[in-house]
């Protein structure tokens, strides 16, 4: 219900909200164009470019503070050395995964930090390890597993986008001798496995709530925060030293330097795969106007009205 005490004379416009769930695609982007419900808060990127073109209603396209990586639990012996994870960032398709599950909704990402967080380092060539298989067995090679392995890689179900990608995963590195058994599980359930650290390697998105980098480094990066660097336990001391250092530098190209050397480190180093930044995608019937998307995901309501069906 809306809050009669709002602190704007005259606002929210709306009445109430109300929430519903409906866990197939199809049905909610059908209900959308009958009009049954007036918006959808995650559009699955393979109905945006339908819900865009549809003449009743209109897709929300805005940029994000999100990054969708692979994640290392780097307590696994396999994950502890650095060059089989550089071998599978090395085999990994970034451009193609992108390109085959975002349906040009998203960027390609060459570092952690998206483009709309204060000194992202992705406008820069070189950060990223390039998709090369050759150099992928080569660094493989010089493992202490130069004959593959297997493992498993862990999602949450009920996401497409992320089924599709776990597919690609296990196909490129197959290429490389590294055999990867999916599984997916029921999201509350998922959510106990990595934060208990019960996992090998996972899919899962890093993002902030500010538009400043320290949030988002911290959170992957601190080994010594509560989320142990993201629940991979990756710990460097410079990247620790310079996170640090980050913190108490007042903006400026002193504060960008050491940002950027740390997604250089990270780049280099691969706790983790960065490989896209994804759009919000919310859809509205094309009768709900003024309502605004934050970068975090979030929706706010205050301006957003309904206009009356005649």
């Amino acid at each position: 219900m809306k809050n009669t005490h709002y602190w704007q004379k005259g606002k929210p416009y709306l009445d109430g909200l109300v929430y519903k769930f409906i866990a197939d695609d199809t049905q909610l982007q059908q209900q959308l164009a009958a009009g049954q419900i007036d918006a959808i808060d995650t559009v699955p990127a393979a109905n945006a470019a339908a819900i865009d073109s549809a003449g009743d209603t209109v897709l929300s396209k805005t940029e994000s503070w999100s990054t969708e990586q692979v994640f290392f639990n780097t307590q696994r012996k396999e994950f502890a050395d650095e060059h089989v994870r550089r071998a599978i960032a090395h085999a990994l398709d970034r451009e193609g995964i992108t390109g085959a599950t975002t349906f040009d909704t998203a960027e390609v990402a060459n570092v952690l930090l998206p483009p709309s967080i204060l000194y992202s380092a992705n406008d820069e060539k070189g950060i990223a390890l390039s998709h090369d298989v050759a150099a992928a067995k080569k660094e493989l090679a010089a493992s202490a597993f130069p004959d593959g392995f297997s493992v498993t890689l862990l999602l949450a179900s009920g996401n497409s986008q992320r089924a599709q990608i776990a597919q690609a995963v296990q196909e490129q590195l197959a290429e490389i001798g590294i055999t990867v058994k999916i599984e997916q599980l029921d999201i509350a359930v998922f959510r106990e496995r990595f934060f208990a650290y019960d996992y090998d390697f996972m899919l899962n998105s890093g993002q902030s709530d500010a538009p400043d980098p320290n949030g988002f480094i911290t959170f992957q990066a601190d080994p010594d925060g509560f989320s142990k660097s993201y629940w991979t336990h990756y710990s460097n001391d410079e990247v620790t030293k310079l996170m640090l250092k980050g913190r108490a530098t007042p903006d400026g190209p002193e504060r960008e330097a050491i940002y950027r050397k740390i997604q250089q480190i990270l780049a280099d180093q691969v706790p983790y795969i960065p490989l896209f930044f994804p759009s919000n995608l919310k859809a509205t019937t094309d009768k709900v106007h003024d309502f605004a998307v934050l970068p975090n995901g979030s929706v706010r309501f205050e301006d957003a009205w309904i206009e009356a069906v005649s």
